[in-house]
């Protein structure tokens, strides 16, 4: 199933884990990538999953990706510039 980022921000939990469990036995390249292009971390995945060995790890998966989606929407939201202040000479 090809997604784009947009898509994937958009599914429910369940509907994200369904489709992470899906990448974990059909295509785990697909999931990294997407946990690359969505800059999950790493280091927070693997201490996660070795504290949580009994749960399932498309779970623990898809609740750091809504976190990250989360964390990069706030910082677009805190960093995003008013066009209204920009002079005009200066507009595009």
């Amino acid at each position: 199933m090809e997604l784009s980022l947009e898509t994937i921000e958009k599914l429910d939990p369940s509907a994200l884990t369904k489709l992470i469990n899906e990448w974990i036995t059909q295509d785990f390249k697909k999931l990294l990538l997407v946990l690359y292009r969505l800059d999950v971390s790493e280091k927070k995945l693997s201490q996660l999953l070795a504290e949580n060995k009994g749960v399932d790890a498309a779970n623990i998966i898809a609740a750091l990706i809504i976190e990250r989606i989360a964390a990069a929407k706030a910082s677009r939201e805190k960093y995003k510039m008013d066009p209204s202040i920009i002079p005009e000479d200066e507009k595009w």
